[in-house]
């Protein structure tokens, strides 16, 4: 039982691929190929951006971070040094 339905979805997969390959002509495997090529360039063009995007945002941050974490050591001590003083 099994056997005959894998038959038919084989059948009927053959059958769809047969009737493909008479519509799907070379101009149309031309087009799909450089349609495919196209959308790779731009996902590439769009992961360099990106990624400079990303090295950006990453030296603003650490900026970012330094900035603060000097803001808060100063400040820490700036109250060390007034409490020796008294």
């Amino acid at each position: 039982m099994d056997t005959r339905i894998a038959e038919a979805g084989d059948s009927y997969a053959l059958k769809e691929e047969a009737q493909l390959a008479q519509i799907w002509n070379v101009p149309d495997q031309t087009e799909h190929e450089r349609a495919l090529q196209e959308i790779t360039q731009r996902f590439s063009e769009a992961r360099r951006h990106f990624e400079e995007i990303r090295v950006r945002v990453d030296t603003a941050w650490e900026q970012f971070i330094t900035l603060t974490l000097e803001r808060i050591f100063s400040d820490h001590l700036r109250e060390f040094i007034d409490k020796i003083g008294e």
